[in-house]
């Protein structure tokens, strides 16, 4: 089957995890001769990608197989293979020509919002109820959609950039055997990231300093002693690797990367028992899990690994073995290419029925009192 024209839609190209993933597969896709096209809602310009390696691969290959198209483009323009990439990006795949169409699920979304929002969660979880073909990279998210929509979903674990997130990376200031220095990382404006009360959790316990990596456009955030802002992807190996650990209590992931860049950078982690923690994340062998919302829980792990050196050491060494053993983007693109072509195998939905379905829940979703 000769697939080889994709299309990605997208919500949007700011600094986040998951655009990472679409964009590392896209170039691994486009490097393997594939015709690769982001379909977004308006223009994108260079500037706003400058933060991931793409920047520099458009740059440096003028004939790397990628292209950039609004909606308003695609007249004239089919593919093979369309992907959602987010929930509102499925509602606009009956506007892209193609002769298949895939969903790839990098969480359950309708978690995004309060359990008070019950319709606008029930248009959400709509997005997963049509025979497209779907992709995820966890297994809880291929279970949800087995159990609950019996849809078999090829699950492909992301990647890592070795070639940035390792041990011999360069630090912004060393570690230091007497300082226990401690990394927050997300957007500080996100509910469910939960940044600003991981913050107040540090300050309460005896961590000696505490940075911030973060995509919010901030310079300066009290408790906290030195920010790092809308970074490039590859200086932030340089961060992990001047920081013992990181600590992320997020309420909702899908598979979340910063712990495990972390761990490729000789660091450890505490997280909350949040979705997709157990893909890599193993307590007290590599990091520490703390149930969701046991906020002193978190803060005596601090004061434990504060004190114990011995014991973050220990945690150091299980978090650089589950380092060693994850697939980079190379081994991850690969059967993210693969689980393409076997999504595609349960693709019983034509154009036809798709724009009719959307259009529907997309007009309940407009004309929301909710």
């Amino acid at each position: 089957m000769n697939m080889h024209k994709i299309a990605f839609l997208l919500g949007g190209v700011e600094i986040s995890g998951g655009i990472n993933v679409i964009f590392q597969h896209a170039m691994y896709l486009a490097q393997n001769g594939y015709n690769i096209s982001f379909i977004t809602i308006r223009p994108i310009y260079p500037s706003d990608i400058r933060w991931h390696p793409i920047h520099d691969y458009l740059k440096t290959n003028n004939n790397c197989n990628i292209s950039w198209y609004t909606f308003n483009d695609l007249d004239n323009i089919s593919f093979d293979i369309a992907i959602a990439t987010w929930w509102r990006t499925f509602f606009n795949l009956w506007k892209v020509k193609a002769d298949y169409y895939v969903y790839f699920v990098q969480s359950i979304e309708s978690r995004f919002y309060s359990p008070n929002e019950i319709a606008l969660r029930s248009v959400v979880e709509s997005t997963y109820e049509m025979e497209i073909g779907f992709i995820t990279e966890c297994k809880w998210i291929s279970e949800y959609l087995k159990d609950n929509y019996d849809h078999d979903v090829p699950l492909v674990p992301n990647g890592i950039d070795k070639s940035v997130f390792n041990q011999d990376s360069i630090a912004i200031e060393e570690r230091n055997e007497n300082i226990l220095r401690v990394l927050i990382e997300g957007p500080l404006d996100v509910h469910f990231k939960n940044v600003p009360n991981t913050i107040n959790i540090v300050k309460r316990s005896n961590a000696d300093e505490a940075w911030l990596l973060t995509p919010s456009a901030v310079t300066q955030v009290q408790g906290i002693d030195r920010i790092f802002s809308k970074i490039a992807l590859h200086h932030t190996s340089a961060v992990y690797k001047s920081c013992d650990l990181i600590i992320k209590l997020s309420y909702v992931e899908g598979m979340f990367g910063p712990p495990l860049e972390m761990f490729h950078c000789g660091g450890t982690c505490i997280v909350y028992d949040v979705t997709g923690h157990d893909e890599y994340v193993k307590h007290k062998k590599n990091g520490i899990v703390v149930r969701t919302n046991a906020e002193e829980e978190a803060v005596e792990y601090l004061n434990e690994l504060k004190k114990s050196r011995q014991v973050l050491n220990k945690l150091k060494e299980g978090a650089i073995e589950t380092a060693r053993s994850w697939p980079d983007w190379q081994a991850s693109s690969l059967m993210f290419e693969k689980a393409i072509h076997k999504a595609i195998e349960h693709v019983t939905v034509n154009h036809k029925l798709l724009k009719r379905y959307s259009k529907r829940i997309w007009h309940i979703y407009e004309n929301k009192s909710f």
